[in-house]
């Protein structure tokens, strides 16, 4: 019962810990008070489509926010970007860091203090900082400071600016976003970046991520409507092209992810699928205790009805049973706690507020929630074992008193065995696709000699200046030896709303604006990753300045015109815009022209069509890829004839010595890049399937102790069956038919909540794209090969018993 309790409880402990880190912890280092809330400003594209996304808010925005002092104590915002920090005295290169431009009182209304030095000065939003001043992170602290106090008052050069080091933020915080190194006042950003005042103070620029405090007796659900009617006078107030948007807000608890509502359906998901785990995890690890001790109590009605017959209370025999279950409930939490550090170590669990571990306030759940579990269902056992009448307990035999105990076992075991089958085959599902997804999403064998080189494009120098040593970088790394060529990208994509043109649809076929992302492509592109043209053409030079030839997919082309030639065909775009850079900050937008952004759409003619099985993608409404030229940004493609990542050291060497001007942010195999992208998602999706093994495990244990309790139970009938010459063989095949038809039980129940469980999902989250019927039957598999090994063992143990021990127990 011990090993029951440390493999439920630790892993119920493992899966609520999780659960809660991400959706309901701030960001690692920020204030918990319940009064700090995030306006989040949200568009929507048109009002005939209702999806809402992310957008960030402008300076002015910011102001109306915080001029509502009925509702707010302060309004602070913060501005994302990669900035490149001057090399130190030991010779090693500027390298690129992520950067936070923040408004006065960010620190203050996050609840972060400065660790050492005052921090940044107070100042308006609008008043230029007298100098220019930094406050950096505790790593940038012990790498160029060696965690010295003197650090304060030090310089550091961003983007050829030099800053005054006036604070460290404490260890734990590393900013709002991912990593952040340095935080600066908002009023330098025109000077660290390069823009024009305009960019800063001007209402079309959106820039800032929204925090706020709520003034006492203040709800995030009450303010809402107020912060969405000055987010719609913010939206009309917008240059014409960005009034095409409708905007919004809302009012929301600061936690780690939650930036956009796209976000919010897979995160509803998750928390129902962890939810609902945790709970059967506690239902299970309760019914087998409860099996347990029923079994237990059974066993002993012998020696309570002794200690009855001599005098003993009820109340004192149940007092002793409680003590004793109490005992091995703190033995069990123990080793759960054990069980619990083993699987987050396992697992690597981190989060966006820090990583996983178990401190005290896991320690002590893990013991309340096994004391409870042991002592509650522990009660009625205790109360049924001393509700027996003496001297018929007396009279009959210890193993021949607990056939409806017996009974009340085995439909535990069913039951779990019916709730488990669902459960896996959940997870299995999950996890199916998630590899479905890696294999997808990477790019074969071509990862591997394919390496993405990000550049930070120093403001200041002249974009003139930067795109003539970024031409002369391409034109070094196409000499290097083992690189074959080189394309530059911009690494972008845009969300539109396509239709076919109303003269190049099919016969029946309808006006439906299909939802895609537009990604940007040089020429070239194709030809480098191995993707083969089924029909027309590469972009060219004429295709990057007017911008109207697309490139699509074969799934694409054959869904929307079937075996006719797609070639000239026209696609219609109604939302051109609003350009994300992968990877980059979430200020990074690109604003919407006037023209492009009316009712009337702009058309596109398809130029070619690729292989679609090489896109690692497929036909699908709400994923459309359809491909634009792009012009070419800071991002290059490299193709190497041998392995990639033996060449990375030496472009990163010719980088950093021939071109500082141009610091590298990441230069990795396109294997590695897509490895990284969804190593967390499959770190959390073996996650859970490890938890449903686990899982099966505890269901295993409650298997065998009920097979071993029939055992124990059936010593005299062994006896006598071994006694007439009944083989060991027999035996044990008796006990697993016992504990098939558990097993087979338990899968008649399960398998009907199984495709009920798909149902649910496939209506909240759409079923992944993997065989669920194979892995219903896999799974179905294991639990019943599961069933008959948790049975043969102590089947073993009964056909060894000697005839003559059997036949004197009695």
């Amino acid at each position: 019962m011990v090993l029951v309790l440390a493999i439920g409880i630790g892993v119920n402990s493992a899966l609520f810990i999780v659960l809660s880190f991400n959706l309901s912890h701030p960001p690692a280092g920020v204030s918990r008070d319940k009064s700090l809330v995030r306006i989040r400003t949200l568009q929507q594209w048109s009002r005939s489509h209702p999806g809402l996304s992310h957008r960030d808010a402008s300076v002015p925005e910011l102001g109306d926010y915080a001029a509502r002092t009925d509702l707010f104590d302060a309004v602070v915002g913060t501005s994302f970007a990669d900035a490149v920090l001057d090399g130190v005295h030991d010779g090693s290169g500027p390298i690129a860091i992520p950067v936070e431009f923040v408004t006065p009182g960010y620190f203050a209304t996050l609840g972060v203090p400065a660790a050492v030095g005052p921090g940044l000065p107070p100042a308006r939003i609008d008043e230029p900082s007298p100098d220019p001043v930094v406050v950096i992170s505790d790593p940038l602290w012990s790498e160029r400071f060696a965690g010295a106090a003197d650090a304060i008052g030090k310089t550091l050069h961003l983007n050829g600016v030099s800053l005054t080091v006036v604070g460290v933020a404490p260890s734990s915080f590393r900013g709002v976003g991912e990593g952040t190194t340095l935080w600066m006042p908002l009023s330098l950003r025109q000077r660290i970046l390069g823009s024009n005042a305009s960019a800063v103070s001007s209402r079309d620029s959106l820039l800032l991520v929204l925090f706020a405090r709520l003034r006492p007796g203040v709800t995030a659900e009450g303010a809402t409507p107020i912060v969405r009617t000055i987010a719609h006078r913010s939206n009309d107030m917008m240059a014409t092209g960005l009034r095409s948007f409708v905007g919004t807000a809302d009012v929301v608890p600061v936690r780690v992810g939650n930036g956009s509502p796209d976000r919010e359906a897979g995160e509803r998901l998750t928390k129902f699928v962890f939810s609902g785990i945790t709970l059967l995890v506690l239902i299970i690890t309760c019914l087998n205790v409860s099996a347990l001790l029923a079994g237990s109590a059974v066993s002993r009605s012998g020696e309570i009805a002794v200690r009855l017959a001599l005098g003993a209370s009820r109340g004192r025999i149940i007092r002793q049973l409680l003590t004793e279950n109490a005992i091995v409930a703190a033995c069990g939490g123990a080793l759960g706690l054990l069980v619990l550090s083993w699987i987050v170590a396992a697992t690597l669990v981190t989060t966006a507020a820090g990583e996983l571990t178990v401190g005290w306030d896991s320690a002590l759940f893990t013991l309340a929630v096994a004391m409870g579990t042991t002592l509650l269902f522990g009660l009625s056992p205790a109360l049924h074992a001393t509700r027996v009448s003496v001297s018929e307990t007396m009279k009959r035999s210890a193993t021949s008193s607990g056939t409806s105990r017996s009974r009340l076992q085995r439909a535990f075991v069913v039951a779990q065995i019916a709730l488990i089958q669902p459960l896996l085959v959940v997870l299995a599902i999950f996890l199916g696709d998630a590899v479905h997804r890696m294999s997808e999403d990477a790019v074969g064998a071509i990862g591997r000699h394919v390496i993405v080189a990000d550049l930070v494009r120093v403001s200041g120098r002249g974009e003139n200046a930067t795109n003539i040593a970024q031409r002369e970088l391409e034109e070094r790394f196409r000499g290097v030896p083992g690189v074959i060529g080189v394309v530059r990208t911009d690494d972008r994509y845009g969300v539109d709303r396509l239709s076919v043109h109303p003269a190049d649809r099919g016969v029946g076929a309808t006006d439906t604006k299909m939802n895609a992302r537009l990604d940007h492509v040089a020429p070239g592109y194709f030809a480098l990753m191995d993707i083969a043209f089924v029909r027309g053409r590469d972009f060219t030079a004429a295709d990057q300045r007017d911008e109207t030839a697309v490139i699509v997919g074969s799934d694409l082309a054959r869904a929307l015109w079937g075996a006719a030639d797609p070639i000239g065909k026209r696609l219609q775009s109604w939302h051109w815009g609003a350009v994300s850079a992968v990877g980059g900050s979430q200020s990074d937008f690109y604003p919407v022209s006037a023209s492009t952004a009316s009712d009337t759409p702009r058309n596109m003619t398809i130029v070619g069509v690729v292989d679609a099985a090489k896109l690692g993608w497929r036909f699908d409404l709400n994923q459309i890829r359809v491909f634009v030229p792009g012009k070419g940004g800071s991002a290059m493609l490299i193709r190497t004839q041998g392995s990639g990542e033996a060449l990375v050291p030496v472009l990163r060497s010719i980088a950093n010595r021939e071109f500082p001007e141009l610091p590298l942010d990441h230069l990795e195999t396109l294997t590695q890049q897509s490895a990284a992208a969804h190593r967390q998602h499959l770190n959390v999706t073996a996650f859970a399937v490890g938890t449903g093994m686990l899982i099966l495990l505890l269901a295993s244990v409650g298997l065998y102790a009920v097979v071993a309790f029939a055992v124990g139970q059936r010593t005299r009938e062994i006896g006598i069956r071994m006694a007439l010459g009944a083989a060991p063989t027999t035996v044990v095949a008796m006990f697993l038919r016992s504990g098939a038809a558990l097993g087979g039980i338990g899968l008649a129940i399960g398998l009907p909540l199984s495709v009920a469980a798909m149902q649910i999902l496939s209506h909240t989250a759409g079923l992944p794209r993997v065989n669920t019927a194979g892995i219903t039957g896999a799974i179905a598999l294991i639990v019943i090969l599961v069933s008959l090994l948790a049975t043969w063992l102590p089947s073993r143990r009964a056909a060894r018993v000697d005839p003559l021990i059997a036949l004197r127990a009695e």
